[in-house]
């Protein structure tokens, strides 16, 4: 869990114990795991800081946005396979 609490911290700046590992995919063609983490968190917004070079824009959005979101053509399309399983748990996806 230090990974992950590591790495949210330094590509948006916020600091969170509270994590759920919502799944994992196993990609062979790189060799590698990509395990999946939900936090849910009341931080600021506005006190969101990118890292530079690593990470480009971000969303802030509420449940019913997000839902539209994975509804749409703008997630990608590999990233919304990888949360495949727990958006079907939550109901969030049209069908």
């Amino acid at each position: 869990m230090t990974c992950v609490k590591r790495e949210l911290f330094e590509e948006t700046g916020i600091l969170s114990e509270d994590f759920e590992e919502i799944g994992s995919v196993v990609c062979d063609e790189d060799h590698c795991i990509f395990y999946t983490f939900l936090c849910v968190t009341d931080w600021d917004k506005m006190s969101i800081t990118l890292q530079k070079g690593e990470t480009i824009s971000y969303r802030w959005v509420n449940e019913k946005d997000f839902i539209s979101f994975v509804n749409s053509e703008e997630m990608i399309k590999t990233q919304k396979q990888r949360y495949l399983n727990y958006l079907n748990q939550k109901g969030y996806l049209w069908t």
